[in-house]
């Protein structure tokens, strides 16, 4: 009987190089299907290249993972949920980039 991956886990910690050998761990003995990306929030561009660097020691390679910002994948959430949710959110860099390039 296969084992059903739990949707969502929130792992917390101070030890990240801990924190992305656990994930390494984790995808290793349960890894996504061939064509879904696993999501791992993360609080910036460095953040991510550097999860994306420790996971590739750790697994041979590193790929079908997405990094988005918390505030970012709440708003795919909600308008994937909600039908009146716009799906892009009027925060999203794009969105200010253009409005602030209105008012130079």
């Amino acid at each position: 009987r296969p084992r059903i991956a739990p949707m969502f886990s929130l792992i917390h910690g101070n030890r990240q190089d801990l924190l992305a050998r656990l994930l390494a761990h984790r995808l290793k003995s349960a890894p996504p299907p061939l064509f879904e990306a696993e999501v791992v929030l993360v609080q910036s561009e460095a953040m991510a290249r550097w999860v994306r660097l420790v996971l590739a020691e750790e697994l041979g390679i590193a790929a079908q993972l997405r990094f988005p910002f918390p505030a970012g994948y709440l708003w795919e959430l909600f308008a994937a949920m909600l039908p009146d949710v716009p799906a892009r959110s009027p925060f999203s860099t794009e969105s200010l980039h253009w409005r602030l390039l209105r008012l130079l």
